[in-house]
């Protein structure tokens, strides 16, 4: 079962906060789920590290955080625009607008901050336009306690729970202290009825709640015996299913003992051209990124691959205190750029279901895609091992593996017109990051040059040096440091480089994210014996 601590700030408010923010959202909804929004965010620094070190941003965090925005923002089918600024205070300002096409797949990721509540539209038998936020799918009832477990176990378990989440409450209060959000929606229709959710004078529903609240609610929860049991005995999967007492929960935050929910009736008119303005944001933003400095990544795209990962082995089984570890190996169908997945299934030999219940804990860990052929790729699966309990084999393992190609290989001039450290370009935040001598007996009169690019490392396919007069420069390439698709790149040249010239790379106009399923049957861990 997941930890109570993940509990109460998964059961309304999926909020993966790495910094303290102020977010204000305006959403407008036609019938169909299509929509466009208006927002503002205003992010403190957080010392996550706990370091007591003053927090700052710089102009190339600010802009990175501009870019990560727009890259890892789900669910957008258009940006029409996006700005930033440092206020006097030291915080960021970011205003934005966008467009999708289901408000349910809308994942917006303010630089590294994803914020999403599970928005709901549909019509229900009578007709009613019906717009429900939370966790959990519509129209279940709470779970009836299932589990027979002993009052020791019950105890144990709720005795555990509450010490998680006394250690974890330091940090949670610094990420969700200062966290506030309002969201504003307008939908067509009149509105027939609503509960915890607010109107202001233009007809828009507000769904607001702040860090402050959301931490008074998890210590009132944590206190309460009657809802810790409940939970325990449930098993509740709270990325699936709606948490027993999870109205309680609304309560203590919006003020209702009800679920977030809004009812229309009437005439379901479209509140706006919703393809026209697409059509027109798309032509104009590649004007509002030349103007911010920034260099739009690859187009990404998403396919189904056929068949699935090919010649797929088990090639170790290693055993744990609270888990097996399965070491797999594998073929892509075709060469590949970077690769990640997840486990969806895990039926033990008894037929438990062993799916872990943490997202981390779901992904194929450990996934390395080879340099040599660029198609064999390795990871891990966890396979978690219940308290108390024996896990002979599994009967099924099934999961999904998605890996990017690149498509269209085109030359770009990086914009950097001079060989010395920290000269910048116009293009992938390029910057010189270090330009000196070899200082090794063997490497002297040959020198190094780093070269940053917000690029993941695969993605350049090669960097041709020029001179001043056009001449290529016969620079070799080295390895690489990469993290968060950032990479420093390092080059070394026979001899000095000239003062002047420039840095013309070879990288792709699009990438293809293709995914592709597996499933693994009846795996015995007789042969393996747990620490």
């Amino acid at each position: 079962m997941r930890k109570l601590v993940f509990v109460f700030c998964l059961l309304l408010l999926t909020v993966l906060v790495s910094g303290c923010i102020d977010l204000k959202e305006k959403h407008t909804l036609n019938l169909d789920g299509s929509g466009k929004m208006e927002f503002t965010a205003l992010l403190e620094p957080v010392d996550i590290s706990m370091s007591g070190e003053e927090q700052d941003f710089s102009k190339d965090d600010m802009k990175g955080m501009i870019k990560q925005t727009i890259e890892d923002s789900k669910g957008v089918d258009a940006w029409s625009k996006i700005s930033y600024k440092k206020m006097s205070d030291g915080k960021m300002l970011i205003n934005g607008a966008l467009y999708y096409k289901d408000i349910g797949k809308l994942g917006l990721n303010i630089g590294g901050i994803s914020m999403t509540n599970d928005p709901v539209l549909y019509k229900d038998q009578n007709g009613d336009l019906v717009f429900e936020i939370g966790i959990g799918k519509r129209d279940k009832s709470e779970k009836k306690p299932v589990v027979k477990l002993s009052e020791k176990e019950i105890k144990a378990k709720i005795k555990s729970e509450k010490a998680a989440y006394k250690k974890s409450k330091p940090m949670l209060d610094m990420l969700l202290g200062g966290m506030k959000t309002e969201r504003k929606f307008r939908l067509p229709g009149t509105l027939k009825s609503s509960s915890n959710l607010k109107r202001d004078n233009e007809g828009n529903l507000i769904f607001a709640y702040s860090g402050k609240k959301i931490l008074e609610s998890i210590e009132k929860l944590s206190a309460d015996a009657t809802w810790m049991r409940n939970q325990i005995l449930a098993e509740v999967d709270l990325n699936n299913d709606f948490p027993v007492g999870a109205v309680e929960f609304n309560e203590l935050v919006f003020g209702e003992k009800a679920p977030v929910r809004a009812v229309f009736s009437g005439d379901f008119k479209p509140l706006f051209n919703y393809d026209a303005e697409v059509k027109k944001a798309r032509k104009d933003f590649p004007q509002v990124l030349k103007k911010l400095g920034i260099q739009k990544a690859a187009q990404v795209e998403r396919i189904k691959a056929g068949g699935g990962i090919r010649d797929l082995v088990v090639n170790k089984i290693e055993a744990g205190k609270d888990r097996y570890v399965l070491g797999m190996e594998g073929k892509l169908p075709e060469e590949g750029l970077a690769a990640e997945g997840k486990i969806t299934k895990i039926i033990s030999s008894s037929g438990a279901d062993l799916l872990p219940e943490s997202d981390w804990d779901k992904r194929l860990g450990f996934l390395s895609l080879s340099n040599e052929d660029n198609k064999t790729v390795t990871f891990d699966i966890r396979v978690p091992v219940p308290e108390g309990k024996k896990v002979k084999g599994v009967k099924e393992i099934s999961g999904v593996l998605e890996y990017t190609v690149g498509v269209n290989l085109k030359k770009i001039n990086l914009g950097i017109n001079s060989f010395k450290a920290k000269a910048k370009g116009n293009k992938f935040s390029a910057k010189i990051e270090k330009l000196k001598e070899g200082e090794s007996e063997w490497s002297k009169g040959s020198w190094k040059l780093n070269l940053f690019l917000d690029l993941p490392p695969k993605q350049l396919r090669s960097a041709e040096f020029y001179d001043s007069k056009g001449k290529k420069l016969d620079v070799s390439k080295g390895g690489y440091s990469a993290m968060n698709d950032k990479t420093t790149f390092y080059f070394s040249l026979d001899g000095k480089f000239p003062k002047k010239g420039k840095i013309v790379i070879e990288t792709f106009e699009k990438i293809i994210k293709k995914e592709l399923s597996f499933k693994l049957k009846n795996i015995s861990f007789k042969a393996v014996s747990r620490k």
